[in-house]
């Protein structure tokens, strides 16, 4: 089975669950505070993801750091769950899907715009007002800047780009020029 199934299988049941008991925000904070725990103690993450350890011992482990947080039973049994099932390794891409469920269920969709200078406030807001109205969803902007662009804007709406950078329309009249007029 694919780990981009067996991530959306999880999270579906995750975000169900934590509909029900009206905890999706709280488990969002949790597995994002989890998240980083395994970026900040890479051992931890070993012991959790190598086969080398038994099942069991994997679980004993997790239960004593859950012990330490103030996860919610529903975080802290689901990831129980996915030690015991060695789907520890899928937490990133489990989470993933959680935010993209997430997003659906309050009608956000994230937005992520890459310019080679900040963007003014005003061109931020007007592009912020026509996705909200191409989309019918809140946007939830992130901005990057990247000087390799030149100009222009990137501008990933969910999984889907738009790449109107100066640096890529120069890629492309190139590839033209040199395709069209090949003079070998």
């Amino acid at each position: 089975m694919q780990s981009g199934s067996i991530a959306r299988r999880y999270s579906r049941a995750l975000i169900e669950l934590a509909k029900e008991q009206a905890l999706v925000e709280k488990v969002l904070k949790d597995l994002n505070d989890f998240q980083a725990l395994l970026t900040d103690q890479p051992a931890l993450r070993d012991v959790l993801t190598r086969r080398s350890f038994t099942s069991k011992q994997q679980s004993g482990v997790l239960r004593e750091l859950l012990e330490t947080t103030d996860f919610s039973t529903l975080t802290k049994h689901f990831l129980l769950l996915l030690v015991e099932r060695h789907r520890i390794q899928f937490l990133d891409a489990i989470v993933r899907e959680f935010k993209k469920d997430y997003d659906d269920l309050k009608g956000y969709v994230r937005v992520t715009v890459v310019s080679a200078t900040p963007l003014p406030s005003k061109f931020e807001q007007q592009l912020i007002s026509y996705l909200e109205g191409a989309t019918k969803r809140r946007v939830m902007l992130t901005k990057e800047i990247d000087p390799k662009i030149i100009g222009g804007v990137v501008t990933r709406v969910g999984d889907v780009l738009f790449d109107g950078s100066l640096s890529t329309q120069l890629q492309r009249m190139k590839s033209e020029l040199l395709g069209q007029h090949d003079l070998g």
